[in-house]
């Protein structure tokens, strides 16, 4: 049976995932759930187990022994007795105790199998104290437990669940109110004017190439979530596509050439930036781990937090995207400014770097404003124009008895 959508298992926000997550966040805050917890304002925070070896008795912990590849931790010296070493070891251990106590080691006295394990020679008896260390929040229990399930097989020595009450974190609690009582909602329905960056040339030309960019990186995108899959799993094909991806942000945006891009600053950024989406796919669109994925609905999904972190990354606003036309830059230069503030009285239009205009007899004229005013007008190819050429009269002397023309 398969599970409904749901954010705690990182699907897309809905208006179905929107109410299935406030009716959680009910009943953890205000409804049933409270029991478990005993706070209104509870943040669900995941943490994992760690340990501190090397403690000395005075500080207490628990007494362990351990291998020295750290790989056989055991706190009953039996256990790493049966456990952690070999047929040979084992028998050493028990002759010493025949010898010492006429008993075998799992019959001596514990302390006395503590002080023979630590005179092992690839044994270390030492004291730990158990701590738990920090790995993530969630509004819900059912978030963090989801986390768990999905993330549990990264922390060899357990997670758990541990609730903290935070009375004091007004700006989280006014928002789990606002959302409980139904004042914050989601809206989907935003008039377009609202839900777009801008008008315009600069906001048509920024679709236009969030468009293309879709188109070309279409193929890459749908090879990276193939490398990705549960028994198609492809190493060298995800950091190949990965790569393919950020040098094509990196040169369409910069102008950089494909060879080239591997050596610009903003390939590592994009790089960089990128890597929150493709580290966390399980999180960010809901990618599976074990299981076939959807790619027409994930592929979409990935393409635009992809191009909304490279594009980030870049620091491209929308009314810098190429294809726009932007206003022209005043000049630098006080004389230029006012050198073209005449022409464009005189009827110039700028046109990019170049001023133009269109004559009376359908001609146009086109030219330049230099940093210091100087115009530079753009004319025609010249016709070849007559020269009169002086010759030096050796030269000429020179050429009649050699029969050959020599030109200084």
């Amino acid at each position: 049976m398969t599970n409904p959508p749901t954010l705690a298992r990182g699907a897309s926000l809905t208006a179905a995932t929107w109410e299935d997550f406030r009716n959680r966040l009910e009943h953890d805050c205000i409804g049933p759930g409270v029991d478990r917890h005993h706070t209104a304002d509870p943040v669900f925070c995941v943490q994992s187990k760690a340990y501190v070896y090397g403690l000395e008795d005075l500080y207490g912990g628990t007494q362990v022994a351990c291998s020295a590849d750290g790989e056989s931790v055991h706190e009953n010296p039996l256990d790493f007795y049966n456990h952690a070493l070999g047929e040979e070891e084992q028998a050493l251990l028990d002759q010493t105790a025949l010898d010492a106590h006429g008993e075998r080691f799992a019959d001596i006295h514990l302390r006395e199998q503590w002080r023979l394990l630590g005179d092992l020679k690839n044994v270390n008896v030492t004291n730990r104290a158990e701590h738990w260390r920090h790995v993530c929040s969630h509004f819900t229990r059912e978030a963090a437990e989801a986390f768990i399930a999905r993330k549990g097989h990264d922390y060899r020595d357990g997670l758990r669940i541990y609730v903290e009450a935070q009375p004091y974190s007004w700006e989280i609690n006014a928002i789990r109110e606002a959302i409980i009582s139904g004042r914050l909602v989601l809206n989907d329905h935003l008039p377009e004017a609202q839900c777009t960056m801008g008008s315009g040339p600069a906001h048509a030309a920024a679709s236009t190439l969030k468009t293309a960019c879709r188109i070309h990186t279409e193929f890459m995108i749908n090879r990276y979530l193939i490398a990705n899959t549960h028994g198609r799993w492809d190493g060298a094909e995800k950091a190949q596509r990965h790569i393919e991806l950020c040098k094509f942000y990196v040169a369409i945006f910069t102008g950089v050439m494909l060879d080239d891009v591997l050596l610009a600053d903003e390939f590592e950024r994009v790089h960089e930036a990128t890597q929150a989406l493709t580290d966390n796919m399980d999180e960010v669109i809901g990618f599976p781990l074990e299981s076939r994925p959807d790619y027409d609905r994930l592929a979409p999904l990935f393409f635009e937090h992809f191009h909304a972190l490279a594009v980030e990354a870049l620091q491209m606003a929308p009314q810098a995207v190429p294809g726009a036309e932007p206003d022209p830059a005043p000049p630098a230069h006080p004389t230029a400014g006012r050198k073209l503030a005449e022409l464009v009285a005189q009827g110039y239009e700028p046109c990019g770097v170049m001023i133009q205009r269109t004559n009376a007899d359908c001609t146009v004229t086109r030219g330049a404003v230099s940093d210091g005013g100087m115009v530079i007008w753009w004319h025609p190819e010249h016709p070849a124009v007559e020269q009169d050429i002086e010759v030096d009269e050796s030269l000429e002397r020179r050429a009649a008895r050699t029969g050959k023309a020599e030109v200084q």
